[in-house]
């Protein structure tokens, strides 16, 4: 496996043939929609991941509140899972600013 990367421009152009050791790649996006399709399709395999149900976003919260060293009881983190919309980025936001 290598890339090549090319310099400089016109009858002064080279390529640089650079090895590379075999490697994964993972892209992520929240907006699949606004990739063109040859990009998607490099991928090979595209998977969809379901938002958190609120009972597992508490979790993350609690989990979160041990780590910051903050108290909270499980109704409380059920609060915060259910305005986080599935995310647990936005639960941990939350948490921080509760």
């Amino acid at each position: 496996m290598a890339a090549n990367i090319p310099t400089g421009s016109g009858a002064f152009a080279k390529s640089i043939n650079l090895p590379l050791q075999p490697f994964t790649l993972i892209g992520s996006t929240t907006r699949a929609g606004m990739l063109s399709a040859p990009l998607r399709e490099r991928f090979g395999l595209a998977y969809h991941l379901d938002f958190y149900s609120d009972e597992e976003l508490a979790q993350v919260v609690l989990r979160s509140a041990g780590i910051l060293e903050v108290k909270i009881d499980e109704p409380g983190a059920l609060e915060i899972a259910r305005r986080s919309r599935g995310t647990p980025r936005i639960s941990n936001r939350l948490l921080r600013r509760v």
